[in-house]
């Protein structure tokens, strides 16, 4: 079987279906009329096991092949670049975009909250952009909605 990054990657999204699939299951199991039954269920749940166990086994063997033939290997040098936004009144950062080092498809924005204390939850991503224009724009679009008086100063880390 030839394939390349791409095709791995479209085989890695198959198997996160999973959590789709549970979620089937589980609107099945809830909300039938009539209640499905055990075997019913049990059944479901089989399929899923089997359906899952076949992706996942040829997710690892496109892998393994794929690190055999180094075809799912970026070979361009990894690099990446980083715009950080701030407040200009105090120099806290409240926002990023970047072109990740392993991609060449597409950039990322997200920005930051001021919740305290600082969690996960701080750091909202915005989404991915084709290009480095709308990733930008997403982060400084943010911030006017939310405050037509926030002064956002920028700077490149390149």
């Amino acid at each position: 079987m030839k394939f390349n990054r791409f095709d791995f990657e479209q085989q890695l999204l198959e198997c996160w279906n999973i959590t789709k699939d549970i979620k089937t299951v589980y609107e099945g199991v809830c909300d039938s009329s009539p209640p499905m039954t055990e075997d019913q269920i049990a059944n479901a749940l089989i399929g899923l096991e089997t359906l899952y166990e076949l992706k996942f086994n040829k997710l690892w063997a496109m892998f393994e092949q794929g690190v055999h033939q180094q075809s799912i290997i970026n070979t361009e040098k990894p690099t990446e670049h980083r715009d950080y936004y701030f407040r200009e009144s105090d120099g806290r950062i409240v926002g990023a975009s970047w072109h990740a080092a392993m991609s060449t498809a597409f950039y990322s924005a997200k920005i930051y909250t001021e919740t305290f204390p600082f969690t996960n939850d701080c750091e909202k991503y915005l989404g991915h952009y084709i290009n480095e224009g709308a990733a930008k724009k997403a982060v400084e679009d943010f911030w006017h909605r939310q405050s037509k008086t926030v002064e956002i100063g920028h700077v490149g880390s390149k």
